[in-house]
């Protein structure tokens, strides 16, 4: 048996894998994680590059904790609102 493995060419060990890799199921999976991703970069990454923005143009962080303290109560609110409705989202999802 160890000898019939050693005669197969690379080609035939390497073509199974690259048609299985054509996989329906694998592609809906690439495609539900990269949303994901997608999801991740514009809650945490583009926020971050905003305040490095906006603090590389002079904004002192006195400022921008003026600011915050002005808008304390907008910014809570629009962040209940987007946690509302990602848990509906969550929610309505497992329906």
């Amino acid at each position: 048996m160890v000898d019939r493995f050693k005669s197969l060419g690379l080609l035939t060990i390497v073509s199974p894998g690259l048609i299985d890799g054509i996989n329906p199921c694998a592609f809906a999976t690439l495609i539900f994680f990269i949303s994901y991703l997608f999801l991740y970069n514009f809650m945490f990454i583009v926020p971050l590059l905003v305040i490095f923005a906006v603090v590389y143009w002079g904004v002192t962080s006195e400022q921008l904790a003026c600011l915050l303290r002005k808008e304390t109560s907008t910014i809570k609110l629009l962040t209940s609102l987007l946690f509302f409705t990602l848990a509906g989202i969550l929610i309505f999802s497992f329906i």
